[in-house]
């Protein structure tokens, strides 16, 4: 079985714990006239997925699940959004299953609830000792979270799905 966490947004990323375990951000590109603004960029989504979706029910996707949070803007809502619907309909059309799991579902499973994000980043480094190239920088704990949240699906698979 192949377990992908998913942690959406711009800034958000992938990992995928099989043969090798890998993480990567979430792919992105360029896009509007006259103003830079940067959006999901589903096709490369597509692409990073589509070689781990060949066997139906081999594949779980363990997406997070995002909300607006008090004194965020209307953009930012709107933009994170707009880059889960992408994330959403590239699982879609792939055919992938996936399980929406609340921030604060998968941290109280890791005993995170309330630590900061560098605590995901530690906890991810202990697991994964062998992608520590990609959890070096304080900035990496959208990689790290993506990695737990496979690491949730992996051991709670029995239980919730």
């Amino acid at each position: 079985m192949i377990y992908i966490g998913i942690d959406p947004g711009l800034t958000g990323a992938i990992a995928v714990l099989w043969a090798e375990n890998q993480v990567a951000d979430m792919p992105t590109t360029v896009a509007g006239k006259g103003v830079v603004k940067r959006e999901v960029n589903g096709v490369l989504l597509a692409d990073m997925l589509r070689p781990f979706c060949g066997t139906p029910g081999n594949v779980w996707v363990v997406l997070e699940r995002t909300s607006a949070m008090p004194g965020q803007g209307v953009a930012s809502m709107f933009s994170m959004g707009v880059s889960r619907g992408v994330v959403l309909g590239v699982l879609g059309a792939l055919g992938v299953p996936f399980i929406d799991v609340a921030p604060q579902t998968w941290k109280a499973h890791f005993r995170l609830l309330g630590a900061d994000k560098d605590a995901s980043r530690t906890l991810a480094l202990r697991r994964f000792p062998e992608l520590a190239g990609y959890l070096a920088r304080k900035g990496d704990h959208n990689r790290a979270e993506a990695l737990l949240l496979a690491v949730y699906g992996l051991d709670t698979a029995n239980k919730t799905w």
